[in-house]
């Protein structure tokens, strides 16, 4: 359970942060937000998947890591995660966990892409995706990438 000294957080002190709207909140369970997932698992509970996706959006939201650190750390994270995981969770999460994943630098290949798909493949790259030069000129990153401060 997500407790802070006994106090249960409410889906707005967990999501507030992120750029998950509202109305999406409802997909995820407050109570298991600190379980852990064991993977592979293509049968996982789909709230499980989306509160277990809403705690790394809002981890790498609250937090400056970035670049080939974020990716690592999303590697670490999501080990042994297959794309029917990804799948199982609410639509709006992979989307989303893509989404901050390329703002914040890491290189998630084509823009319309299914998102399920990219995440799922980011896995099984050894290092941090290199950039092509004509997106790394186009793409919007936060400041707080190494790629943010370079343009």
């Amino acid at each position: 359970a997500s407790s802070n000294g006994g106090y249960t957080l409410t889906r707005e002190e967990l999501l507030r942060t992120t750029n998950l709207k509202a109305r999406e909140w409802r997909h995820i369970d407050p109570e298991i937000w600190d379980d852990e997932i064991e993977a592979p698992d293509d049968k996982v509970d789909a709230t499980a998947a989306t509160t277990y996706i809403a705690r790394a959006i809002a981890d790498c939201t609250d937090r400056p890591t970035a670049d080939a650190e974020l990716f690592d750390e999303f590697c670490q994270d999501f080990k042994g995660w297959t794309q029917a995981m990804f799948e199982r969770a609410h639509a709006t999460y992979a989307k989303e966990l893509k989404q901050i994943l390329r703002f914040k630098g890491v290189y998630t290949g084509c823009v319309n892409m299914p998102p399920s798909e990219v995440v799922a493949k980011l896995l099984r790259k050894e290092d941090c995706p290199k950039w092509p030069d004509d997106q790394f000129r186009s793409n919007a990153f936060c400041n707080g990438t190494w790629r943010g401060g370079l343009r």
